[in-house]
């Protein structure tokens, strides 16, 4: 065994950074260094030997404080001194304290180990969105926009795209900065594109453009965020599957994007609109949120609106035909929150009751039966939400004590009870989400749920084969992962 003297080059972001800032710390033989990581941080061990390499020295970790190492990658030198072999891993830990990397004193002999122990806060997440599609962002306390899984079409806004038909794509499995140095306030995912919202009022979107939702003026598709043209000041967007939607300042909705249902709302039928169209009608909107082909709003007097498609009831109005116009769903419910799924939306009234309508199939209405509605149902359980979601066919909310409870579809582990095995059997009343967390939101799309605690931390469970779960790996997890930090 060959003996040889090294140095360690550690690259990480100092804690609580939202963004990799460079900083590098170095440790000889000699020496003891440690450094602030945010947690699961990605850190880059370099070792440079003084001679050829016949094996590679080993990472180990705390007995005490390490939880992990993921996805240990090593380049192996070839030939020469000097060349240097390179270690990824990601530390997953709780609490609040520093990481520690050293080696042993004197001159190292292959084989000997270096001892990494972290101990670090979860990034923090402001808001998290989970698409309609195998794909997840969020937002840090600080306006950072992050994404992860599937980067069909760019929809993760990293610069790069790939298409469906690559056998050999990358997998996107922790949070990837969304380029553009931009700030967000807000982020929304659809099916294979993205928008968000600066602090400004600026909408921007990326990824998919065939039916112009992306609003900048033509159809060709952008890995990185355009912007929105209109010069219009939004204070929220919501991106569907194939259409955007967004809320003005003045309490107006623009829409962009597919329009062959009539969910641009602007009472015309077309499949390409590239550019912010008014929603027609009611004009004093104070939140939105688009599905697949049918849009819906919420009025600053608790009111809500839906238009668009609606062959499940998706509407809610109390029948099943499609409307190019918003028309007001039944029951004179007074609602402080929407959300729409796939064939399904809902609601929360201002006392914390939950009502869904339209598809129910698998049980998304949450109300024991599995028939579709064409007006509000209410959940069932008697719990009091602060928070809901609708997704593709599975609900999810969160009640004022901070519990998580999902419903309806369950065949990926989506709706976090731990179930085994998976089925497609449906769940039509809640379900608490497994794991003690407690929980500010919560986020369900196409085939995983997301959610981020009061703290910020962002836990994810459900379908992870494009590595939408952000937890470093592509495993079906059926209850809470921790998403790797920013």
């Amino acid at each position: 065994m060959k003996r040889f003297f090294f140095a360690v080059f550690a690259l990480a972001a100092a804690a609580c950074t939202d963004h990799p800032t460079g900083i590098t710390t170095k440790a000889s033989a000699r020496y003891l260094q440690t450094l602030s990581l945010s947690v699961a941080q990605r850190v880059d061990i370099r070792l440079r030997g003084g001679v050829e390499y016949d094996s590679l020295p080993s990472l180990s970790s705390s007995a005490v404080a390490f939880v992990g190492v993921d996805r240990l990658t090593v380049y192996t030198p070839e030939g020469s001194a000097g060349q240097e072999q390179v270690y990824h891993f990601r530390a997953m830990v709780p609490g609040q304290t520093v990481a520690t990397i050293r080696s042993v004193a004197g001159t190292a002999a292959i084989g000997d180990t270096i001892n990494v122990q972290a101990a670090v806060p979860h990034g923090a997440f402001a808001q998290i969105s989970v698409g309609f599609f195998l794909n997840t962002c969020a937002v840090t306390t600080r306006g950072a926009g992050f994404c992860w899984g599937s980067n069909l079409n760019g929809m993760l806004g990293a610069g790069a795209v790939d298409s469906i038909e690559q056998s050999a794509k990358p997998i996107y499995d922790t949070p990837m900065p969304v380029d553009g140095a931009l700030s967000f306030a807000v982020l929304s995912g659809g099916s294979e594109h993205t928008c968000g919202v600066t602090p400004g009022g600026t909408a921007y979107c990326w990824g998919a453009n065939f039916n112009g939702q992306l609003g900048n003026g033509d159809t060709t598709a952008s890995p990185t965020p355009v912007a929105v043209t209109g010069g219009l000041t939004f204070n929220a967007v919501s991106a569907g599957v194939y259409h955007t939607c967004g809320l003005t300042t003045g309490g107006a909705i623009y829409c962009w994007g597919n329009n062959r249902a009539g969910e641009l709302g602007n009472g015309a039928v077309s499949y390409v609109n590239s550019s912010p169209v008014l929603v027609s009608g009611e004009s004093s909107f104070v939140a939105i949120a688009a599905g697949y082909q049918y849009s819906c709003g919420l009025t600053t007097g608790g009111a809500a609106y839906c238009w668009g498609d609606n062959a499940s009831g998706q509407l809610g109005n109390g029948n099943s035909t499609s409307s190019g116009v918003p028309v007001p769903v039944a029951g004179g419910l007074n609602f402080m929150a929407l959300s729409a799924g796939y064939f399904h939306a809902c609601g929360l009234t201002r006392d914390g009751a939950a009502y869904c309508w339209g598809g129910n199939g698998l049980g998304e209405l949450g109300n024991g039966t599995t028939q579709n509605s064409t007006s509000p149902v209410a959940v069932s359980g008697g719990l009091t939400f602060s928070a809901i979601s609708a997704g593709e066919l599975a609900t999810c909310g969160v009640t004022t004590g901070g519990a998580a409870y999902c419903w309806g579809y369950n065949g990926y582990g989506q709706l976090g009870n731990a179930a085994t095995p998976l089925t497609s059997a449906p769940n039509p009343t809640p379900l608490l989400v497994s794991g003690g967390l407690t929980f500010a939101t919560v986020r369900t799309g196409y085939l995983h749920t997301c959610g981020v605690t009061p703290q910020g931390a962002a836990y994810c469970w459900g379908d992870n084969s494009e590595g939408e779960l952000g937890d470093g790996s592509t495993t079906i997890h059926p209850t809470s992962v921790p998403v790797f930090g920013p």
